[in-house]
C-alpha cells in the first residue's frame, strides 16, 4: 500500500510539472526547469494530504449523494485554499528564488481568485470522483483532471513574471 502512494505521488507531480511545461510552451517562453521542477514539488507533495483527507471525509460524511457533496465542499472550500494553495506557493515559489514571505504575499494577492475559481471547477470533479471513482485510484483520477487545470494555474500563477 505505502509503495502505491509513493507510485501515485510520483505520477502526480509528473502530471503537475508536465501541465507547467505545456504552459510554458503556449507562453512562448524558455522552458524554466525550477518552475517545472516547483510544480512536480506540488503535485508529489499534495498527494498524500489529498487521499487522507478524501478517506478522512468520506468516514465522516458518507457516500451518500449528500455526503459527497458535503465532502467536495468541504475540501475544495476549506482545505484546499487552508493546506493546498499554500503548498502550491510554497513549492513554485521558492524554486523561482522568492523567499518564503514573497510566495505567502503572492499568495494573499492571488488567492481568493484562485480559490474560487478552483472550487467552481473541483467541486463538480470532485463529486464525480467520490461517486464512481474506486479510492485506490482517486489520486490517479484527480491527476489526469488536473493535467488541464494545472496549465490554467500554471499561467494564473505566473502571469506577472
Amino acid at each position: 500500500m505505502y509503495s502505491r502512494h509513493i507510485k501515485q505521488a510520483i505520477i502526480r507531480g509528473g502530471i503537475c510539472c508536465g501541465g507547467d511545461i505545456t504552459c510554458q510552451y503556449f507562453e512562448g517562453t524558455n522552458i524554466n526547469p525550477y518552475r517545472a521542477i516547483g510544480f512536480f514539488g506540488y503535485g508529489f507533495t499534495s498527494s498524500p494530504a489529498i487521499y487522507k483527507t478524501f478517506e478522512y471525509l468520506n468516514k465522516m460524511n458518507g457516500l451518500t449523494n449528500l455526503g459527497i457533496l458535503k465532502t467536495a465542499v468541504i475540501y475544495e472550500t476549506l482545505f484546499w485554499p487552508s493546506t493546498m494553495m499554500p503548498l502550491l506557493y510554497l513549492n513554485t515559489e521558492i524554486l523561482k528564488g522568492k523567499t518564503i514571505q514573497q510566495a505567502f504575499d503572492k499568495m494573499k494577492e492571488d488567492g481568493l481568485l484562485l480559490a474560487v475559481t478552483s472550487a467552481g471547477v473541483w467541486i463538480p470533479t470532485s463529486f464525480i470522483q467520490q461517486k464512481y471513482i474506486p479510492m485506490k485510484h482517486m489520486i490517479l483520477f484527480r491527476s489526469a483532471c488536473c493535467s488541464l487545470s494545472t496549465v490554467a494555474m500554471s499561467y494564473y500563477t505566473n502571469r506577472k513574471n
